[in-house]
């Protein structure tokens, strides 16, 4: 809570119930000493509403409040996807993935880039070869040896 305001909102949100209205939960330092208590009595009014709903209840008194989100709720989330926030990409060999896109939006920044992970060892010749100047006889003979690893393709 920013201010006993605050306190007094979230009060008249919860209904204004008795255990709000004790004299030592009138003060800011007196709420926290008192914080423990205060969670589980909030934790029994959240546990009983959908986190958007608390939100929405909580914001419409002029209480600071956001939902919590998980990435269940993300993939769900009508502004995230109006705002193509989720960034769809196949990612093998596990399939299709979603991740988070950009956080914000801005003019003159380019696109990020999106692409699948690299496979370990998927990059190894090409590095070797192109930053090591390592011979494609002398690349053969580490990858036999087990020193070097490449991705082990599928048989088709």
């Amino acid at each position: 809570m920013r201010s006993d305001a605050d306190w007094q909102a979230l009060r008249d949100t919860l209904g204004a119930p008795d255990w709000a209205a004790r004299p030592e939960f009138q003060t800011a330092l007196g709420r926290i000493a008192a914080r423990e208590e205060i969670d589980r009595h909030l934790s029994v009014w959240t546990r009983a509403l959908a986190p958007h709903e608390v939100m929405h209840r909580l914001q419409a008194r002029g209480v600071p409040a956001a939902a919590l989100h998980h990435p269940a709720h993300e993939l769900a989330d009508p502004h995230l996807q109006a705002r193509g926030y989720l960034q769809s990409f196949e990612q093998p060999p596990l399939g299709r993935m979603v991740a988070e896109g950009p956080a914000f939006r801005a003019t003159d920044l380019p696109a990020p880039i999106q692409r699948a992970a690299p496979m370990l060892g998927e990059h190894s010749r090409v590095i070797c070869r192109e930053w090591l100047g390592l011979a494609e006889a002398e690349l053969d003979a580490l990858f036999a040896a087990g020193v070097l690893e490449e991705p082990v393709r599928p048989a088709s």
